[in-house]
């Protein structure tokens, strides 16, 4: 197992030691990346769960006024739309979780149009957000090889 790392101050040092075991639904699991993706995969595909499950674990919460929370959370999972990120403009579904344990950082993208799942995860602290921006910028790459391709094929 990687040892774990804060970064503060501009410095890196080795985390406090946690155990969060007892804390499962809130960031006491260890996986890899590969595990991840896996996992990723078996939700895409409805191997794990059935797809009406899936659409209500994706499907973002509506508040008590009508509209849906600002950061578009369903049960687990942010669902986003993304624009102009790649070459033909279309809009991206992008479900993604993201998670922080002291020392590490985790983020799972999924993108079901493209039946993708890309998991990167880091042995030092940090944020969601920062992690989903590495994240984001290798799913790019997924895309835009995907259409390169099916171009290629099909012109």
């Amino acid at each position: 197992m990687a040892e774990f790392y804060d970064n503060a101050d501009n410095k890196i040092n080795k985390a406090y030691k946690t155990n969060s075991s007892n804390k499962w639904a809130g960031g006491g699991f260890l996986s890899t990346p590969i595990d991840l993706v896996k996992f990723g995969n078996g939700v895409l595909n409805q191997e794990l769960i059935n797809s009406t499950t899936t659409k209500l674990l994706f499907e973002p919460v509506q508040l008590k006024n009508g509209k849906v929370n600002e950061q578009n959370y369903g049960l687990g999972w942010r669902n986003d739309i993304r624009k102009d990120v790649i070459k033909d403009n279309r809009e991206i579904r992008i479900i993604h979780h993201g998670g922080t344990a002291s020392g590490s950082l985790a983020m799972l993208v999924l993108l079901p149009e493209y039946n993708t799942s890309i998991a990167v995860a880091m042995n030092r602290s940090g944020s969601s957000s920062e992690l989903f921006d590495i994240t984001f910028k290798i799913a790019e790459l997924f895309i835009a090889e995907e259409i390169t391709t099916t171009s290629t094929v099909y012109n």
